[in-house]
């Protein structure tokens, strides 16, 4: 039986959650500071992809690497980038919280 977990498939999943989690820094930006602002279509296509989609692929990401962990296949994803998406997990729960 051919594994589902590969790694083409957690790369990718890698490269959106930290391109969603750029635009969850500039949500909570634009959250504290009144001087970060972009026109009103802009600054939804970012909250948009911060708070909503950047927890998805965050969560998806960790969930492709536990199962590759699981079936004991080698990932080729860099540490800093695991540890980046777990940090800003937790970041946008919190976030997400107030």
């Amino acid at each position: 039986m051919k594994n589902i977990f590969n790694n083409s498939f957690l790369a990718f999943i890698g490269r959106l959650a930290m391109i969603c989690n750029v635009f969850t820094v500039f949500s909570i930006m634009m959250m504290l500071f009144k001087w970060f602002k972009f026109s009103p279509l802009i600054d939804g296509y970012m909250i948009e992809l911060g708070f909503v989609m950047a927890p998805i692929a965050n969560i998806c990401f960790l969930l492709w690497l536990l199962g590759m962990k699981l079936t004991k296949q080698h990932t080729f994803s860099p540490k800093w980038q695991t540890i980046l998406i777990v940090f800003m997990l937790l970041v946008q729960f919190v976030a997400l919280n107030r």
